[in-house]
């Protein structure tokens, strides 16, 4: 695959060597960290004149710590003639960085986009571990064309993808039907009201350990003036709750895939706490990586001649 020909590159910013902007490179290695931009809002029926050079500006001077993996911009990926052509563009080049055991980070576009990266991940490992953050979940049918507001009932009902586990973390009682509620528990998914998680956001960690994906719906994060997400809400995670959430993600073991969807670019608050957004998710990758690997084993117990022995075999 050419990257350059399905992206737009990043510019080049200063910066000093204590801050992120000299871990950043164009160049593709195996085990990185991958920004990947996009600016396509069609599923939301928006058209949004985005510029991420702002997120840049604050990102790139964040201190990089002693963080040792490798970290790759690749820019903003070209928009399709259609929004079903960005999302094959968006679905190959997840796909891409998987084989090269790297951890994409997709940021931008609307929540149908959601759809490519999980695709994707399902062509890569079976039985997937899903969280996701966000207000409201919606199952609505009446939309044939996938949609941001219909894209999580097409994946839950598309019988190609195998999810084994979906954490839906941080909805807001009041935006959410309770039929659909009570059929994600039904089916042994778990759901976590915003109220459990303010100020608690360790107790995301037992959902956030084995996921596989984690999911951003900018909606879960408040927007008080200036608008964090295309569909704001009042309510929501404050700017702290939403940093720690995302540190909590990054030390999952199983970690494959982020993405963060209908974030809105107005303002240059917004775009700060995007960039500490992603610092501080990649603090948690690497704070994971520095760590030896969390180990599951099953125990056997079995009786001979009247006592009773104890065997461990590792999962």
């Amino acid at each position: 695959m050419n990257i350059e020909d399905i992206t737009s590159p990043a510019p080049k910013f200063n910066a000093e060597p204590w801050q992120m902007g000299s871990l950043i490179s164009g160049d593709i290695k195996e085990d990185s960290i991958v920004l990947i931009f996009c600016s396509d809002y069609r599923g939301a029926s928006k058209e949004l004149e985005t510029d991420w050079s702002s997120f840049r500006a604050y990102f790139y001077q964040l201190a990089k710590n002693d963080w040792e993996i490798p970290m790759v911009d690749i820019g903003e990926v070209i928009l399709g003639k259609t929004v079903e052509d960005t999302r094959f563009v968006i679905e190959e080049l997840i796909s891409f960085f998987l084989y090269k055991n790297c951890i994409p980070v997709f940021i931008g576009g609307s929540l149908d986009l959601i759809k490519p990266e999980i695709f994707s991940l399902n062509f890569h490992q079976k039985n997937l571990e899903w969280s996701h953050v966000g207000a409201q979940i919606n199952f609505s049918t009446q939309e044939e064309n996938i949609t941001a507001d219909n894209v999580l009932f097409k994946i839950f009902t598309d019988k190609r993808l195998s999810i084994k586990n979906f954490h839906f973390l941080g909805y807001q009682q009041h935006l959410n039907n309770t039929a659909t509620l009570k059929l994600l528990e039904n089916v042994d998914f778990n759901c976590l009201r915003l109220a459990e998680l303010m100020g608690n956001a360790h107790r995301a960690e037992p959902y956030f350990r084995k996921s596989d994906f984690v999911s951003i719906d900018c909606n879960a994060v408040e927007s008080n003036g200036t608008p964090f997400s295309v569909e704001p809400q009042v309510n929501g995670f404050n700017n702290r709750e939403i940093c720690a959430l995302m540190k909590e993600a990054g030390l999952s073991q199983h970690l494959k895939a982020v993405g963060i969807f209908n974030f809105s670019h107005q303002g240059n608050a917004n775009m700060q706490l995007l960039a500490q957004m992603i610092w501080y998710l990649t603090d948690g990758i690497n704070i994971r990586k520095s760590h030896p690997k969390e180990q599951s084993f099953e125990t056997y117990q079995v009786l001979i001649d009247d006592k009773t022995y104890t065997f461990k075999r590792e999962v």
